[in-house]
C-alpha cells in the first residue's frame, strides 16, 4: 500500500467526520458497497450511501478516526481500516 493510498482514505476519513458526504463520495466507486450498521446488510451506489449517511446521522453522529490500515488481497484493490468509534447521541437527546 502506498502512502498515496493511505492520504487518500485519511482524507476520506475527514471529509466524513466533518459531514462532507460528497467529498466521501468523490472518492469511491460509483457501485461502492457500504456496511449498513443500523439495518444489517450493504446499501450500494452514491445514492444509497448519501440516503443511510443522513438517516444515521439524524440517529447517532460519531466522529471515526483510523487507528491502523492494511491492504486486503482480493480481485479489485481495497484498503481496509480499522476505525476507532466514540458514539455520542445527538444534541438534545443526551
Amino acid at each position: 500500500m502506498s502512502k498515496s493510498d493511505i492520504e487518500v482514505i485519511k482524507g476520506m476519513y475527514e471529509c466524513f467526520n466533518a459531514r462532507d458526504i460528497g467529498g466521501v463520495l468523490a472518492a469511491v466507486a460509483d457501485d461502492v458497497a457500504w456496511a449498513n450498521g443500523m439495518d444489517g446488510g450493504h446499501v450500494h451506489g452514491h445514492e444509497a450511501v448519501r440516503d443511510y449517511w443522513t438517516r444515521q446521522r439524524a440517529v447517532v453522529s460519531p466522529p471515526v478516526e483510523p487507528i491502523a490500515f492494511r491492504a486486503r488481497p482480493t480481485l479489485t484493490p481495497a484498503i481496509h481500516s480499522s476505525p476507532h468509534r466514540y458514539a455520542q447521541p445527538p444534541a438534545g437527546l443526551a
